[in-house]
């Protein structure tokens, strides 16, 4: 039987039928631990409440009564109660958990061409965040907005407007790359020029 402390916090595991109504993958608080016996003679009715709702028969509750098994009473965080017998607890936080979620990076593209060919824009990305963090994604692109209508002139302007962007801002991995092509260069320049020494 785990009877754990007071304030502990973090994940626990429950026996069958428990199991069932409370999530192992919830993190509680432990409230208080409250006496089986006390909760009955105070007229609380613990087994309407603590067991015959999740399906145990009077016959485990005067059993649990009769030895007065400890009632762990479990707080989640956004301050939902449960009521659980000492008895029915596998496991408990073995420390301070570490919150998680779930995120999704949402990138505002603005408006492009319906046929725009996504394929690299989408491969730089998931390279991106795998160098970065180490998580292994596949980019979607999903329309946010309705279609609109451009002229041809419009169209070749925007499309130098963006190009020319490019060109001026250049991103660290456009310098990064730019620059590592330069050395490559010179670097075959410089064995060109060794063979060349060594060959006179």
């Amino acid at each position: 039987m785990i009877i754990p402390s007071i304030g502990a916090r973090g994940f626990f595991t429950f026996k069958s039928p428990y199991d069932i109504f409370l999530h192992n993958e919830q993190r509680y608080t432990v409230s208080a631990i409250r006496s089986i016996l006390e909760m009955e003679e105070s007229g609380e009715k613990p087994y309407k409440t603590i067991y015959e709702v999740v399906g145990l028969d009077n016959s485990v509750f005067t059993k649990d009564l009769n030895t007065n098994v400890p009632i762990v009473v479990l707080k989640t965080d956004a301050n939902e109660y449960a009521y659980v017998p000492a008895s029915y607890i596998i496991t408990e936080p073995s420390g301070v958990g570490i919150d998680y979620r779930k995120y999704a990076l949402y990138i505002e593209l603005g408006h492009l061409p319906v046929n725009y060919n996504f394929t690299t824009v989408k491969s730089v990305v998931k390279d991106t965040v795998y160098d970065t963090i180490g998580v292994t994604t596949e980019p979607k692109v999903v329309p946010t907005g309705a279609t609109i209508a451009i002229s041809e002139v419009e169209d070749i302007k925007y499309t130098k407007l963006l190009t020319s962007k490019k060109t001026i801002n250049k991103s660290y991995k456009t310098k990064y790359n730019e620059a590592m092509m330069r050395i490559n260069e010179l670097e075959t320049l410089i064995t060109k020029y060794e063979s060349y020494v060594v060959g006179t």
